[in-house]
């Protein structure tokens, strides 16, 4: 669908999976795979994980480094547009 449509910018809007390792995976995968730029907004299920090491702080954090993401930083389509959370 991506190419047939020929997208320039795909936005996923949360609940990608359960646990946020196999999220970003999913999305770095999705950039690759599709040669278009992928942002994401994680979702309540996106945070969930049975590690100990890793609270939600944590995968917070692991989120906003993650360039794709949009929590705390707009994506400026052009002059005019650009894409918050």
């Amino acid at each position: 669908m991506i190419t047939t449509r020929e997208l320039d910018l795909l936005l996923i809007a949360g609940d990608i999976s359960n646990h946020y390792k196999l999220t970003a995976q999913f999305i770095n995968n999705l950039e690759q795979l599709a040669a278009i730029k992928v942002l994401f907004i994680p979702g309540n299920h996106d945070y969930w994980t049975t590690e100990a090491d890793a609270t939600s702080s944590d995968i917070l954090q692991f989120y906003m480094s993650m360039e794709q993401c949009l929590i705390g930083k707009p994506y400026h389509l052009n002059d005019d547009w650009a894409i918050c959370w």
